[in-house]
């Protein structure tokens, strides 16, 4: 179906280089896991590089099988933190600093747990509790070696060439992607405008860019896309090995985001047609209602202490209780320890921003480690929210932002979440060009939303808390 765009079971592919041949494509997911086998190779390596180096005795090669199987149960939790801080989203890869700084945080959260958790079992593991964990650092800089291996390899040699053509908003915003996004392999080649929707003959002016031209991936607007003039050229594109694909599929799947200056009524019909996964909702439901009882009583304990530390820091009550609206566009009162002064909108409501002076002492560290979100599972339970979905708004900001932002409520088509998509890949909101630029990411996850996904939120949020990285 090339005139609809590419089969959306299939995945964008990304390229490698060989020299004096064609591209080969290899998808996400399959160079995500040839990133993870790597990482797994270098773990063991440089356990065995530890212990030929100080620790020979342990090497007692009757119970290597059982060393091997230990260690690489540990290996993969480790593999899990990487995960968590983003090691994986070659997507997101862009420089060896930024690759620098998610290894440390992995590696951070892989020793701590390590150590909180040896005594569980260290009888099984056999290794002493100093040995794994030394051999972190001892790894970090193959990792890192690695990674940046990868990032060029990945950069380098002849690029797939895209051959534009839509909107002037959405070739912009394309190019800035692209400019953020070199070391994927893609490079835009030509690009066409077509002035307020419309061009003499499209037809003919994409054969004019495709004549002498090597073009791979052909990029173009819904509203070029729904053209019956050139419909039949698409179908003969096809038959050429040259890839039609929507410019908003190909940036979702570059930024992890659906762009909203790319999209009308007719994506919503043809993307959320299969939008009650009846499956999926009884296991979202099933996996909340176990979380929320789960986390309600290992955080017991902390409650009162929360509570004493709320009062002793600024006189008022100790939970927060505010409008919100939830799925349907339902208004609830979502319930949360409170973090700011009493009395905080005196002169009316306002966004919350960083550095806010209303945020008290102690409600900076309730917000940085997210233990101010915790009587929210009051919430989760009742089924008002849920573990993963978009952050629910105040009535007066939605009103606000459904009068500036196109598309702003279909927000309200999935329960609000604890955490989501757009928590995990934006910082905090603190304006109406924040709340467009997290409402894309939100039209992502109601898109895409999976068991797959749902896990990934929660262990990158997990890394978040970890991290104290909360607003």
């Amino acid at each position: 179906m090339i005139e609809g765009g590419l089969n959306r079971a299939e995945s964008i592919c990304l390229p490698f280089a060989l020299k004096g041949k064609r591209r080969i494509s290899i998808s996400f997911p399959l160079r995500k896991g040839i990133l993870c086998l790597g990482d797994l190779l270098l773990l063991n390596l440089s356990l065995f590089l530890l212990l030929t180096m100080g620790h020979f005795a342990l090497l007692n090669f009757e119970v290597v099988p059982r060393h091997l199987i230990a260690s690489n149960i540990l290996f993969g939790a480790w593999l899990v933190f990487f995960y968590s801080v983003g090691l994986y989203d070659i997507e997101r890869f862009a420089t060896p600093g930024t690759i620098g700084r998610r290894l440390l945080q992995g590696l951070g959260i892989s020793g701590m747990v390590t150590i909180v958790f040896f005594d569980t079992f260290s009888s099984f593991l056999m290794l002493p509790e100093t040995i794994l964990v030394m051999d972190l650092p001892l790894a970090a800089p193959l990792l890192f070696a690695w990674r940046v291996l990868f990032l060029r390899w990945s950069s380098n040699g002849t690029k797939m060439q895209i051959l534009l053509c839509g909107k002037k908003t959405e070739i912009n915003d394309f190019h800035r992607i692209m400019s953020e996004s070199s070391h994927l392999g893609f490079e835009i080649s030509r690009s066409f405008v077509l002035w307020n929707g419309e061009n003499v003959s499209p037809a003919s002016t994409i054969l004019n860019c495709l004549n002498g031209n090597h073009i791979d991936i052909l990029a173009i607007s819904r509203q070029l896309r729904e053209e019956p003039s050139v419909r039949g050229l698409f179908y003969e594109l096809l038959c050429s090995g040259i890839h039609v694909v929507e410019i908003s599929h190909l940036s979702e799947q570059l930024t992890g985001k659906i762009p909203v200056c790319a999209i009308n009524e007719g994506w919503f019909v043809e993307n959320l047609r299969e939008f009650n996964k009846r499956g999926f909702e009884t296991f979202k439901r099933v996996l909340d209602l176990a979380a929320a009882v789960l986390l309600g009583i290992l955080t017991a304990l902390i409650f009162p202490l929360v509570a004493l530390a709320i009062k002793l820091d600024d006189p008022g009550p100790i939970l927060f209780r505010q409008k919100r609206v939830g799925k349907g566009g339902r208004l609830f009162d979502v319930i949360k320890f409170r973090t700011m002064v009493k009395d905080a909108e005196r002169e009316g409501v306002q966004w919350s921003a960083e550095g806010d002076p209303r945020i008290t002492a102690v409600g900076h560290v309730l917000r940085k480690t997210r233990i101010d979100e915790l009587p929210q599972l009051w919430n989760v339970l009742k089924g008002e929210m849920s573990l993963v979905g978009p952050r629910p708004e105040r009535p007066e900001f939605v009103k606000q932002l459904a009068e500036t932002i196109p598309f702003y409520e279909t927000r309200h088509l999935v329960e609000p979440g604890l955490t989501g998509w757009a928590q995990i890949n934006f910082r905090y909101g603190s304006s109406v060009d924040d709340a467009k630029e997290k409402l894309q990411y939100e039209l992502y996850y109601i898109k895409n939303r999976s068991v797959r996904l749902e896990l990934s939120i929660l262990i990158k949020t997990l890394a978040t808390v970890l991290r104290f990285e909360g607003r």
